[in-house]
């Protein structure tokens, strides 16, 4: 059975996701409070609906620490302008 985990990333970074380094604790962070075995089946909602601004540098750091973990991470409730971050900078990544 799959189990579902939500996470508000503005409650554990911030509104203003501007820094590299802050993505990466955030995913330290994540894995930590997850404390879960790799082969469990699960799947981390991260909840964008607060966040007001993303820096190339955080989106691109976001994408790298997401393809690294361990287990299925799904974006949710993405506003329009963050999206549009997300999209630019996986264009330049591949």
């Amino acid at each position: 059975m799959k189990k579902n985990v939500e996470i508000m990333i503005d409650e554990k970074v911030d509104h203003h996701l501007n820094l590299k380094e802050s993505a990466i604790e955030f995913f330290r962070e994540l894995n930590n409070e997850l404390n879960c075995n790799p082969e469990e089946n699960i799947d981390v909602l991260i909840n964008f609906q607060n966040i007001i601004f993303i820096s190339h540098s955080f989106a691109q750091e976001y994408n790298k620490q997401k393809n690294k973990f361990y287990t299925n991470i799904i974006e949710k409730k993405v506003p329009e302008n963050i999206k549009a971050v997300f999209e630019n900078v996986s264009k330049h990544d591949d």
